[in-house]
């Protein structure tokens, strides 16, 4: 967007007409030093040397507070999930430039991620004021489907959603909110009738058939809800929902040793989730056979500690205190 170029191409503290040479030398030095960091940090960034890119974003800062290098600060910080931190510098964008799109969408999922979805909605909503962009429409739309959904309002999830589809959404997330929507509506013949639609659209996409499976399982006909889920499988063989499914119809079927006998193949052929071993824990506890239980519970003691310690990560990579003095003297 020409806005977004014209913000980052401005100058955060132009020189003064009558400041001295030296003092402009030194300003200029300092704005030369400023780019240096912000750009040395956003390479790290994108080489996933986070720890680096959040201490030069922030010494950059130091030096010159700038718009583009505040963005940049962000992107980081939402991708090691770092959300809260992330929204006190999206609140100084925003007041910065109300109608920068961009960071009204960032600021949007944001507010999504932290399950604030109505100040979600109210970002979106002026970001949409201030656009005429097509594709960008089509996003913003998409996105208020999810915070409608969240919300559990389920109409009007289905109507931004029809919007973005209406706008040609490239991505299949608009559908499945829809389809989502309409499951969760229980209107069953308008879901199956939009499925239609939708595997046309993305055929590759096997979110949909965990969607059929659930229909057909509310209608009793556990038999096409099973080959909805094998056919989510051919398209994603690590999709976890769908063993998770196929273990529960075994479940409805009064068939609990094939139901564990499903899980148990999955983990085998690598398919390890948290889903799979809290189904399989339950089911193993149902038929009594508690001897078995002991080692699915040390590998779902693993999976929550590797959880447990990304999130430490995250925490320590933001922390101020690994800021250090790395850059020594550096413009001072």
């Amino acid at each position: 967007m020409k806005l977004f170029k014209n913000i980052f191409g401005k100058s955060a503290r132009p020189l003064h007409e009558e400041e001295s040479p030296e003092r402009g030398a030194r300003v200029e030095q300092v704005e030369r030093d400023a780019d240096t960091l912000k750009f040395d940090a956003l390479r790290a960034s994108k080489m996933g040397q986070y720890s680096f890119a959040l201490k030069a974003f922030a010494k950059a800062l130091e030096l010159r507070p700038e718009f583009e290098t505040r963005y940049y600060l962000v992107e980081t910080l939402m991708k090691i999930g770092a959300v809260h931190q992330a929204l006190s510098h999206l609140n100084l964008l925003v007041d910065e430039v109300p109608e920068h799109v961009s960071t009204r969408i960032y600021r949007a999922q944001a507010f999504y991620r932290e399950e604030q979805y109505d100040r979600a909605i109210e970002d979106l909503q002026k970001a949409l004021s201030y656009t005429e962009d097509e594709k960008e429409m089509a996003l913003l739309h998409r996105l208020l489907s999810a915070n409608y959904s969240a919300l559990g309002e389920w109409q009007m999830a289905i109507s931004e959603a029809n919007l973005a589809i209406e706008g040609h959404d490239e991505e299949p997330i608009a559908s499945l909110y829809k389809m989502k929507s309409l499951v969760a509506l229980q209107r069953w013949d308008e879901a199956i009738s939009f499925l239609s639609e939708a595997v046309q659209n993305f055929p590759e996409e096997e979110r949909f058939h965990l969607y059929e499976a659930e229909i057909f399982i509310a209608r009793g006909d556990l038999e096409t809800a099973e080959r909805a889920y094998h056919v989510a499988l051919e398209k994603d063989p690590f999709n976890e929902d769908a063993c998770c499914g196929l273990a529960r119809i075994a479940e409805l079927s009064s068939d609990l040793p094939r139901a564990i006998e499903l899980l148990q193949t999955s983990l085998e052929e690598g398919i390890v989730g948290k889903n799979i071993l809290v189904l399989l824990i339950q089911l193993l506890e149902k038929t009594g056979l508690n001897a078995d239980v002991e080692s699915y519970r040390k590998q779902l003691e693993e999976l929550n500690k590797v959880e447990t310690q990304q999130n430490s990560d995250f925490e320590y990579i933001f922390d101020s205190s690994v800021y250090g003095d790395i850059f020594g003297s550096l413009a001072r």
